[in-house]
């Protein structure tokens, strides 16, 4: 069950024993990326821009200091359907559905509203 997050876990995890173990020296960490053949995916991301940030940070990061709250609704039939509502300062933003893990759907919701955000924000900026 959610084995990508559960290997991402790990791998977290070791990355905090090496540094914290190390006296926070970034080299062991840079060695353990390489050993685990890591780096070429992160020069990847970086050549390209791709935001890795999690959604739910990233929306925390663009309502600051606003107040957003997930509420989650389970509807048991066949597929084990979970729905999130998300209120901003108490305020209704958006609900979606269909997800088949809480976590699912806080991670898409999240990203949802991130992106209408940015979208917004950037005709904001083109149209002035």
């Amino acid at each position: 069950l959610n084995t990508e997050k559960f290997f991402s876990n790990i791998i977290k995890s070791i990355f905090k024993v090496i540094f914290i173990d190390t006296k926070e020296t970034l080299a062991d960490c840079q060695c353990f990326t390489e050993r685990i053949r890591v780096i070429p995916y992160l020069r990847y991301i970086i050549a390209n821009g791709i935001d890795i940030i999690y959604p739910k940070t990233s929306l925390k990061y663009l309502t600051r200091p606003d107040k957003v709250e997930y509420i989650i609704r389970f509807k048991e039939s066949n597929n084990y359907i979970y729905q999130c509502l998300v209120k901003i300062n108490n305020i209704k933003v958006i609900t979606i559905g269909g997800y088949l893990t809480k976590e699912e759907a806080i991670i898409r919701i999240a990203d949802s509203i991130v992106k209408l955000i940015s979208r917004t924000k950037s005709q904001a900026t083109t149209s002035s």
